[in-house]
């Protein structure tokens, strides 16, 4: 390799050993890289802009909006409460329920933003059950990872993969959405073996809890009703959207002759869409949705492309 070259991979992994050591914040040690790179020559500033996947951190970003917008609405309380409702006071039940919903949430929309929602009701159940809730939580992790790996939009890697390699979301969900099934029909039982036992309650207990649930009104967690309807018709269809993005051009053209029946919408453009249709139709302020967004989690990946 020629000195350029060496220079470059020598900035690429000091990068990642200060992001690997934590003590400075991930994104400032990946726009540090970059800063360095284009210093010195190795990316100019004119192709720059060339070196950024604009369309991850678009779809990125329309999410990220789409997600906290809807969760002003109370959504996932809502979601949350539903689902240890349905477990009828078993503590395996809700360890089950609890994964499924939180993979397939997680499969399309932000898996942290999901964690973070329906951890509170994990918690609270197994408080009322006397339950260590290690094992709940310790599933629902791993249900949250598996169910991004899913499709296109759960995880960033799977965008920039999907990018790269010029994949639409159903060809990725074809290949993945399958292994992740599997995964999870493992997880489940691998989790069930290692912490079964210890997820006994007695029938007094199981009672308990099924009043104190009982007693729970999922309605109430809904602080907005308005926004919660008009989230949950962005939401569906914006996943909509994603399964038919790469054949909107025929669909339209059925209906509009003058649309190209060639054309197709990328997932970055369904994300910003549903983002402005749903900010439009709530009426949400933007610099309080604008202000809860992931901007680190862009400026890293912005920088890392560089």
């Amino acid at each position: 390799m020629d000195t350029i070259a060496l220079i470059a991979v020598a900035v690429f992994l000091f990068t990642y050993a200060l992001i690997i050591d934590e003590r400075i914040h991930r994104a400032v040690a990946a726009m540090m890289g970059a800063a360095v790179v284009v210093f010195i020559g190795i990316v100019t500033w004119e192709g720059l802009l060339e070196h950024i996947d604009f369309g991850t951190i678009f779809l990125l970003l329309g999410m990220m909006i789409i997600v906290n917008t809807a969760r002003g609405s109370g959504l996932f309380e809502y979601i949350a409460i539903r689902t240890a409702k349905l477990a009828k006071g078993s503590p395996i039940r809700v360890m089950i329920l609890f994964a499924i919903v939180t993979a397939v949430v997680s499969a399309f929309l932000d898996n942290v933003t999901t964690v973070l929602l329906l951890t509170p009701m994990l918690l609270y159940v197994a408080r009322v059950m006397n339950l260590n809730p290690v094992p709940f939580l310790v599933t629902e992790i791993f249900a949250s990872n598996v169910g991004g790996a899913a499709t296109l939009i759960g995880d960033p890697p799977n965008i920039m993969i999907a990018s790269s390699a010029g994949l639409t979301f159903n060809e990725f969900l074809i290949h993945l959405a399958p292994i992740m099934v599997v995964d999870m029909v493992l997880l489940i039982g691998l989790m069930y073996l290692i912490y079964g036992r210890s997820m006994k309650v007695s029938p007094d207990e199981r009672q308990e809890l099924v009043r104190t649930l009982d007693s729970l009104d999922e309605r109430a967690a809904i602080v907005d009703r308005s926004l919660f309807n008009k989230s949950v018709a962005v939401i569906v269809f914006v996943v909509l959207l994603f399964f038919i993005h790469d054949r909107i051009g025929e669909i339209l053209h059925a209906v509009l002759p003058f649309v190209d029946p060639a054309m197709g919408l990328e997932p970055a453009e369904v994300a910003l869409i549903g983002a402005a249709i749903l900010l439009f139709w709530s009426r949400q302020s933007p610099e309080e949705i604008f202000e809860k967004i992931e901007w680190p989690a862009l400026f890293f990946f912005g920088g890392l492309f560089v």
